[in-house]
């Protein structure tokens, strides 16, 4: 069953995403993290992290998620060519450490959606999908999107880390 919650009511706060950036100072602001708020037992269930599309591109998200392990319990050092991959991962780890730790990455374009094993060794994304996007002239891209578009995973993804924030 739908229920309907005012704006202002505690059930509707509770899914209103809050600027978190201040989780990780690392990587100087660089980019924008938000999270949902939590619980007690963890502080922010889910995180979003938005990377320009100037400086983290198509190819550059698809390799992104291309599988990889971190050599240390920190997520400082991964086997990823880029430094780039390795801010970005250093900045999920750190941010997640202590507070939550599934999230979704985006660059406005395309999104990858993932969870960090509780160690913090271990970290599982999805494929890197293209939202649909509208031009100018009122005609639309539809991607192929594996059958789920952005809002259906976003959902998804944040009703699974709302089940296994209250599980402890």
């Amino acid at each position: 069953a739908i229920r309907r919650h005012a704006l202002d009511s505690p059930e509707a706060a509770a899914l209103r995403f809050q600027n978190v950036s201040r989780l990780c100072t690392a990587h100087h602001a660089r980019w924008d993290i938000f999270a949902l708020p939590g619980t007690p037992e963890r502080q922010f269930p889910f995180f979003i992290f938005l990377v320009s599309p100037e400086e983290f591109g198509i190819q550059d998200m698809m390799d992104f998620t291309e599988p990889c392990w971190f050599e240390n319990a920190s997520g400082n050092k991964l086997n990823k060519p880029s430094d780039m991959y390795q801010t970005l991962w250093a900045v999920i780890s750190d941010t997640c450490k202590g507070h939550g730790r599934f999230f979704a990455v985006t660059n406005y374009v395309q999104w990858t959606f993932g969870e960090l094993s509780p160690a913090g060794t271990m970290a599982y994304t999805t494929y890197a999908f293209e939202t649909t996007l509208m031009k100018s002239d009122g005609t639309s891209t539809t991607p192929l999107s594996l059958g789920f578009n952005t809002i259906q995973m976003l959902t998804f993804w944040i009703q699974h880390a709302l089940k296994h924030s209250q599980a402890g």
